[in-house]
C-alpha cells in the first residue's frame, strides 16, 4: 500500500494540467482536492505575428513550458501556413519535448538536468555567434535564459505567447476550503502558483504554512519560503511523477 493512501493533497494546477496529475495520485489512495488558481490566455498581438513572419530568420526555437509549446502553435495555425525547414528546437524538460514531438518538432536539444539553468550552463554555450535564437515564453518566465543569451553574446528575440492570469474568482472557494477542510500536502509547480495560493487565501494563508509544501524547481522553492512556508519539499527530477514519488517517500519515513 502507498504511503500516500488516506492522505488529502491540494493540486493547484490549471485544470488541463491537473488530470493526470490527480489520477496518479488517486491511484495511490490519496484523496485529491482540485482548486486551479491560474489560467493562461494566447497574446495574439502585432509583434508576435511580426515575429512569426521571419520566423526563417531563426535558426533555433527555444520553448521552456508545456505551455509555450501550446501557444506558439496556436499562433503558427493561426497566421502560418507551414514552419521554415532546418529550424531547430530546445527544450527545457521532457514534458516540453514531447508537446514539441507531438505536433511534429524535432527537438535538437535536452539539458542533462531540466532547469533553466542547466539550460544555459549546457546549451548557449554550445550555440555559434551567427546563430539567432527566438526564445518563447510566458509574460512571467524568468530572466535567467534571457540573461544567459546576452552573457555569450547571441542574438535573440523574445516572443511573449501567452499571459499567466490569477483566478481571482476562485478566491472564495480556496477560502472556504481553508476554513472547513484540512489537508497533508500542498502542490506547486510554479512560483505564479505559490503567489496566486498567497494572494487568494489572503489572511487564511497562515493556516498552511506549516503544511508539507511540495514544489517543483528551485524558483518555486524560493517562492515558497519568500511566502513563509516552512516545510518545503522538492523532487531532484523536475516531473509531476518526481514530484509523487517525493512524496510518496516524505510520508514514508514520517510514517
Amino acid at each position: 500500500m502507498s504511503s500516500l493512501s488516506g492522505k488529502e493533497v491540494l493540486i493547484t494546477r490549471a485544470r488541463h494540467q491537473a488530470d493526470t496529475l490527480k489520477e496518479r495520485l488517486e491511484s495511490r489512495g490519496a484523496g485529491v482536492t482540485a482548486v486551479p488558481l491560474l489560467s493562461f490566455a494566447k497574446r495574439d498581438s502585432e509583434e508576435n505575428v511580426r515575429l512569426l513572419e521571419n520566423l526563417d530568420a531563426y535558426d533555433w526555437v527555444l520553448i521552456t513550458s508545456t505551455n509555450g509549446v501550446w501557444f506558439f502553435n496556436e499562433l503558427i495555425r493561426k497566421y502560418l501556413e507551414s514552419t521554415p525547414e532546418g529550424l531547430k528546437y530546445a527544450a527545457v524538460g521532457p514534458k516540453t519535448k514531447l508537446a514539441l514531438e507531438e505536433e511534429g518538432r524535432t527537438v535538437s536539444f535536452l539539458p542533462s538536468s531540466y532547469s533553466a539553468e542547466f539550460l544555459v550552463k549546457e546549451w548557449v554555450p554550445m550555440l555559434e555567434s551567427d546563430e539567432r535564437v527566438l526564445y518563447v515564453r510566458g509574460n512571467l518566465s524568468r530572466e535567467t535564459v534571457r540573461e544567459g543569451l546576452k552573457e555569450h553574446h547571441i542574438s535573440f528575440d523574445s516572443m511573449t505567447a501567452y499571459d499567466t492570469l490569477i483566478l481571482e474568482e476562485k478566491a472564495a472557494e480556496l477560502q472556504d476550503r481553508l476554513r472547513n477542510e484540512s489537508w497533508d500536502a500542498l502542490t506547486f509547480f510554479s512560483p505564479s502558483a505559490v503567489e496566486a495560493f498567497c494572494e487568494l487565501s489572503g489572511t487564511l494563508c497562515n493556516r498552511a504554512l506549516d503544511l508539507p509544501c511540495f514544489c517543483i524547481g528551485p524558483t518555486t522553492e524560493r517562492q515558497a519560503a519568500d511566502a513563509g512556508f516552512t516545510n518545503i519539499q522538492s523532487p531532484a527530477t523536475f516531473t509531476a511523477e518526481a514530484l509523487i514519488e517525493k512524496m510518496e517517500k516524505y510520508f514514508n519515513e514520517k510514517g
